[in-house]
């Protein structure tokens, strides 16, 4: 009876462990099977979506906002002008109604204190009846300047002129007077700046007049 008992447990356990061996084969292999399986798919669906996923996506949009943006561009380069120019217009209304022309002035007009003495004469004394009088001048603002003599416009009835806007200019004196010498200054848009000076005798009177 004893040994039998042994000579079982012997034929058992190959058995058991065979058995044990083909179920973890068979676990295994149906691991292998199932591991295999996802991944060919999964690498596969990858290949095919990926051009077709990302670069579509992308090269698409990047393309179609590439080339609208210099044609929107011009757009707006072409409408900014445009406003530009529509702003522009304001400024430049002004500048058509250019500044007022000034006006002439005459700053100096005088013979620097000279009288006219006018004498009759006797057997001593010499007549002294024509005198020359120097008219010093200047004015500002001026294209010409005009000097007359015993007239109300020295323009019309000029004794000298167009004379320059500075300078100085001789004018005769007749005894025994009086007599006014008057000028007038143009300016560029014609206006005019006018005066006068009289001159009186303060020698003899004129035997002559009542």
């Amino acid at each position: 009876m004893s040994e039998t008992a042994p000579r079982k447990k012997n034929v058992l356990l190959p058995v058991i462990l065979g058995t044990i061996g083909v179920l973890l084969l068979a676990v295994v292999v149906l691991l292998a099977l199932i591991l295999f399986r996802p991944s060919t798919s999964s690498t596969s669906a990858p290949v095919t979506a990926s051009p077709t996923s990302t670069r579509p996506s992308a090269s698409p949009t990047a393309v179609t906002t590439a080339t609208p943006s210099p044609s929107d561009q011009n757009d707006t380069a072409s409408g900014s002008s445009s406003t530009s120019g529509s702003r522009d217009a304001a400024p430049s209304d002004p500048t058509p109604t250019s500044a007022p022309a000034k006006k002439p002035l005459m700053q100096v007009f005088n013979t620097h204190g000279v009288q006219v003495v006018c004498v009759t004469g006797t057997d001593a004394v010499p007549a002294q009846l024509n005198f020359d009088l120097t008219f010093d001048y200047s004015a500002r603002d001026t294209t010409a300047v005009y000097i007359g003599i015993d007239t109300t416009d020295a323009v019309a009835n000029p004794f000298e002129g167009p004379l320059p806007a500075t300078g100085s200019v001789v004018v005769p004196f007749s005894c025994y007077g009086p007599h006014t010498y008057s000028y007038a200054a143009i300016g560029a848009d014609g206006s005019r700046d006018e005066g006068s000076v009289t001159f009186v005798n303060h020698g003899d009177p004129d035997p002559y007049s009542k």
